[in-house]
């Protein structure tokens, strides 16, 4: 059973995540596919962290009220699962 605790950290992370989003200013999963570009730029990321958080703000966005908010949702997801078979 999740506690309020756990729901106000799984708060802060999603926070957190659509911050640094929006900070970069563009859509970065599409170069992470890349396998030149992950190995030179994001060789320190791990798949499959970065599948377990593009799924948080899929399910965070899909919950939304707003229809923009529930189409990010459906893109995060569509990336969770490219990402997804990245791992081996």
């Amino acid at each position: 059973m999740i506690n309020e605790d756990a729901l106000s950290n799984l708060m802060v992370d999603i926070d957190f995540l659509e911050s640094e989003f929006k900070s970069i200013g563009k859509n970065q999963v599409p170069s992470y596919l890349q396998p030149t570009t992950r190995k030179s730029q994001y060789s320190v990321v791990n798949p499959k962290n970065l599948r377990n958080l593009l799924d948080k703000l899929s399910k965070f966005s899909s919950e939304s009220r707003k229809a923009a908010e529930r189409e990010v949702g459906a893109r995060r997801r569509k990336e969770a699962e490219s990402v997804a078979r990245l791992i081996p």
